[in-house]
């Protein structure tokens, strides 16, 4: 794994130099850390409460679609939810997102909207099971380096990657990261550090 991550450090698409285009943290938003080819990103994502159905919008295919589904079955099954129907957008229609890593930053999302937290401080990932378990992601280095090129200060990523944060911890001082196995240690998370609105 050492190899792996120097490799990782010696790659030139990794440099802070191949990420041009400057990222705004704004208020109310929540930042989804994510691998797009050899690069990673943040986008942010925006949740409201609708009258009408459930909707994801934003350029977001079968798998991503699908984990909006789970996080919210999940939610609503803990009382999270109860009967509001979510309308979230994921920013950047241009770019489309599939997989199912952003699980924890829709969870994060819905229940801030909810709570009124701003949790714009915060970049997360990971997958969300239906019973509230956070699954491993894969991309940690590069989902990193994004949000700190981001300015992001604080990270949530899943517990089992924390052994794989250890070897690359180094590159990534000045980044708060904390792990968690299940949603409801990112709640207590969230409500330790959130700012009302």
């Amino acid at each position: 794994r050492q190899a792996y991550v120097k490799a990782l450090r010696n790659n030139h698409m990794v440099s802070f130099d191949n990420y041009p285009i400057e990222y705004k943290i704004m208020k109310n938003t929540t930042n989804v850390l994510g691998v797009v080819g050899h690069f990673g990103c943040v986008t942010k994502l925006e949740c409201l409460f609708d009258d009408v159905r459930d909707q994801l919008t934003g350029n977001c295919k079968d798998l991503f679609q699908e984990e909006f589904q789970i996080v919210l079955k999940h939610m609503r099954h803990r009382h999270y939810l109860e009967n509001e129907k979510v309308f979230m957008n994921v920013y950047g229609n241009t770019l489309a997102k599939d997989g199912t890593s952003a699980g924890l930053a829709l969870f994060a999302s819905v229940y801030a909207h909810k709570h009124h937290l701003d949790i714009s401080e915060f970049g997360f990932t990971g997958e969300v099971t239906l019973l509230g378990r956070v699954e491993q992601i894969g991309g940690l280095y590069f989902k990193l380096l994004a949000a700190k090129n981001a300015g992001l200060k604080k990270v949530i990523i899943p517990f089992d990657n924390h052994k794989e944060y250890v070897e690359m911890s180094n590159d990534f001082e000045g980044l708060e990261v904390y792990f968690v196995k299940d949603t409801e240690e990112c709640i207590h998370i969230l409500e330790d550090n959130y700012v009302n609105y």
